[in-house]
């Protein structure tokens, strides 16, 4: 992970592995996969985060251009890149560039901690809950539900 100071902006780089050997095969199958990063800055020590992103990235790839198109959203916008190789793709879904925050606002004493956590297809607590529902529905939660 790398932090720079920019225009007296505090700025993240870094890139995140969320893609075991199954997940990466995974990318040209057609399917869109979401990775869904957050970043926050924190005192070293405590639990009170000072400055926080979010990032998206999907990545869909054309069975029938052979190309590979990669949304990614974040504070700065949302940019779509279409790119013909899987590695260009990879670097794409997963760097993260943020800009967290101005050095000005931070305690010029105190040291800080950047946390980056990734998630590959993030499920909403809703859509869990739902998927739950219907999966301890004893009568099977079907089409032939409400058949008597």
């Amino acid at each position: 992970m790398d932090f720079s100071e920019a225009g007296r902006l505090l700025r993240v780089t870094t890139s995140v592995n969320v893609l075991d050997a199954s997940a990466y095969n995974r990318l040209d199958d057609g399917l869109p996969s979401t990775v869904l990063i957050r970043v926050w800055l924190s005192p070293t020590g405590k639990a009170r985060v000072v400055a926080a992103a979010v990032l998206r990235r999907q990545i869909v790839y054309d069975l029938w251009d052979e190309v590979y198109t990669v949304v990614t959203a974040g504070p700065t916008g949302r940019r779509t890149v279409q790119v013909k190789f899987k590695a260009e793709a990879l670097k794409l879904l997963t760097a993260v560039d943020v800009t967290l925050t101005s050095v000005d606002a931070l305690a010029p004493a105190t040291s800080y901690t950047a946390t980056v956590q990734a998630e590959l297809n993030p499920v909403s607590a809703a859509n869990l809950a739902e998927v739950r529902r219907w999966l301890s529905d004893g009568s099977g939660g079907g089409l032939d539900r409400g058949a008597g």
